[in-house]
């Protein structure tokens, strides 16, 4: 599904496969590798692996079912939008933050790659996209909150003055909370979780780029630990 750091993976692997799709294998009830589907071909081929780990962001659900269809849904996907602006609307050595806006969320304005980055929203969404779609909503709640910081600046001068907009999905892990309660995407928790099922697929969720080098470090100590139940030596 997703690498984001590729460069440092290659230092490390024989081989990295792109644009696939992964079936997990299972011997005797424990997983011992992938049948992996090229997406540009259908060509199947078997990699076999002596631990397999789920690190597909948004998508890590969609794997935890193949290996147990009768698992909860952990993941929360939450959509944020950005836009950029010209680098005149913010001062180039220092950013605002707007702890609390319309609807109780933070939003940031700061100075980026000579250009002014402004955002962001937080809509939870049904179903993970690979290329989220950015809703109009989304760029008027923004709209809103800049006229707030700029009063004397027309909304439709901020909106002709938009460089470029996206829009990009968190993988927030659900945390328990009372039955019946309200389950607001601001709330659940933006912290990783790590889990190993019986079966041996380990799943890495949640988190934020800004840790990725945590949370690879916390999935590897399982990756050694199932190494370690199963009697395989380290690699060296």
């Amino acid at each position: 599904f997703f690498f984001n750091d590729t460069a440092t993976t290659e230092i490390y692997t024989e081989q990295i496969v792109g644009s696939v799709r992964c079936v997990q294998e299972t011997d005797k009830g424990q997983i011992v590798g992938a049948l992996v589907i090229d997406k540009t071909n259908g060509k199947e081929f078997i990699i076999n692996s002596k631990a397999v780990v789920n690190a597909t962001g948004c998508f890590a659900d969609e794997v935890r079912l193949t290996d147990n269809p009768k698992a909860e849904k952990l993941i929360t996907p939450v959509a944020g939008t950005h836009v950029t602006l010209p680098a005149k609307y913010c001062n180039s050595k220092y950013g605002l933050l707007i702890p609390k806006t319309s609807d109780g969320r933070v939003a940031f304005i700061l100075p980026w790659l000579h250009s002014t980055l402004v955002g962001t929203t937080d809509r939870k969404v049904s179903e993970p996209e690979l290329e989220p779609k950015t809703p109009l909503d989304d760029i008027i709640f923004l709209h809103k909150e800049l006229a707030k910081v700029f009063p004397e600046i027309e909304p439709t001068e901020l909106s002709a003055n938009i460089k470029s907009k996206w829009t990009g999905l968190r993988p927030l892990v659900k945390e328990l909370q009372p039955e019946g309660s309200e389950k607001k995407s601001k709330n659940i928790s933006r912290k990783h979780v790590i889990e190993k099922t019986p079966s041996g697929l380990i799943s890495t969720m949640g988190g934020k780029w800004t840790i990725y080098r945590k949370m690879g470090e916390d999935t590897i100590d399982e990756v050694v630990k199932l190494y370690q139940e199963r009697g395989f030596a380290l690699p060296q």
